[in-house]
């Protein structure tokens, strides 16, 4: 019997309306209630624990004197959201954002026009707040973030019909909900987006110019080709100007481009289909003077935690092309008394490691059927985890790294840490290392 993986790709559907003249979007499935939806977010893995660990969401705290920020806005927001069913709670979190319809206004700070935000731009705004991240004020990097945030503080007020406004400060790419604690960042930054807004003083409307609309973006500055001059590098999330929430990741060098994703489902709220955000990675070639770039994220999934990505490219004569990335394969042999050998023919290395059998035994009936089904599969690939960039072996270059896990349905076997090198046009394995389930090396 062939290992079985079952992976639950998680598909939140946007859709999209309108109420009385206004835009509005929502984030709820037809027919979908909260239970329905609770049960399709991601859940923790009992397998494996994220070296980038993300906190359970909490209900935001009320802010109960924000005064010891000092309030450095000119401007008085007389248009209070009472735009409220008998009964209804107005919203002031994220995760509530996406239950039902809004329309939006948008309120620039020092100003007190009010402008009307056209349908598209409606759901551009709720794509945008779909991928953000949390600051956790209990942890050092979250004190850090927030240390000299102002809560009174905004450049822009979102306005959402039955929602606290959203009080955006460009500065950080910071936001949160006027009168609460909790506070959110954006993925990239979101200045072009800004940028290309057309507020008219004569409808007091709010529009957006063009039809291509850059949402968010991560620069850097790298010398990839090796010729001494560093590259302009952008990692872009752009989207048309329509009513889903569909767009494409594209990274860039010098102005040429690749698609990472195109028309995925990432997003942090109203829960998470994405685990580790997109990311900028390099990776120096072995014995030469170029790098290979990487674009690193993950994938939250159900039942096993996370599925590591990484996109590799190479930018050579002024144009950006794919790296092919090698698996590490290898082959499991059972010899008894709890001990499995792990085989990486490409490596020539050999690995015993002691598992627990037991239950894997009972399941399979006896231990010679266990082994038969362990063996079954001669070639096999790991399950990846996340990747990420250290100097594994302390040479002073750092590696592309992989965590894994060998599984062997509906079992684990062991965990699997990979090291890679970029060399030849090809990023390969070069050093494995595996451990028991529950070890901490």
């Amino acid at each position: 019997m062939k290992r079985l993986i079952l992976f639950i790709v998680l598909v939140l559907i946007f859709t999209a309306g309108c109420q009385s003249q206004e835009s509005s979007f929502t984030g709820h499935v037809d027919g979908e209630n909260e239970t329905t939806a609770a049960s399709n977010s991601v859940t923790d893995s009992s397998v494996v624990t994220s070296p980038k660990t993300i906190p359970a969401e909490t209900g935001a705290d009320t802010v109960t004197d924000i005064n010891t920020n000092k309030d450095t806005n000119t401007d008085t927001n007389t248009d209070t959201n009472t735009d409220l069913d008998a009964g209804q709670d107005i919203v002031n979190s994220l995760d509530d954002l996406y239950r039902s319809m809004h329309t939006l206004k948008i309120q620039k700070n020092g100003e007190s026009t009010v402008y009307d935000a056209v349908r598209p731009l409606v759901s551009v705004f709720g794509d945008m707040l779909s991928k953000v991240e949390t600051v956790y004020t209990d942890t050092p990097e979250g004190n850090e973030k927030i240390k000299d945030f102002d809560y009174g503080h905004y450049d822009y007020r979102l306005k959402f019909n039955g929602a606290k406004d959203i009080l955006f400060t460009r500065k950080g790419n910071m936001l949160h909900f006027e009168g609460e604690k909790k506070v959110y960042y954006l993925w990239g930054s979101a200045d072009s987006l800004w940028d290309s807004l057309i507020f008219n003083d004569s409808s007091n409307i709010v529009d957006i110019d063009g039809e291509i609309i850059q949402v968010m973006s991560n620069t850097y500055n790298q010398d990839v080709d090796g010729d001494g001059k560093a590259e302009d590098i952008e990692l872009v999330y752009e989207r048309g100007k329509t009513e889903d929430f569909k767009g494409k990741l594209i990274v860039r060098v010098n102005g040429s481009e690749a698609v990472v994703l195109e028309s995925d489902d990432w997003y942090t709220k109203p829960y998470r289909t994405i685990g580790q955000m997109p990311e900028i990675k390099m990776l120096h070639e072995e014995n030469g003077n170029s790098k290979a770039l990487l674009v690193i994220y993950s994938w939250a999934t159900n039942g096993i935690g996370s599925t590591g990505i990484v996109n590799a490219y190479k930018y050579v004569n002024g144009s950006i092309s794919e790296v092919e990335v090698k698996d590490v394969e290898g082959i499991i042999n059972y010899k008894g008394d709890d001990v499995v050998t792990i085989g990486f023919p490409t490596l020539n290395k050999n690995m015993d490691i002691k598992i627990e059998t037991k239950e894997m035994i009972e399941f399979f009936g006896d231990e010679d059927s266990f082994k038969q089904e362990i063996e079954a599969d001669q070639i096999w690939e790991p399950h990846k985890f996340w990747y990420f960039v250290e100097d594994h072996d302390g040479d002073g270059q750092e590696e592309l790294c992989c965590e894994s896990i060998i599984l062997m349905y509906p079992f684990d076997l062991c965990r699997l840490y990979t090291c890679y090198k970029y060399e030849g046009g090809e990023i390969r394995p070069v050093q494995v290392r595996v451990n028991a389930i529950h070890s901490d090396g």
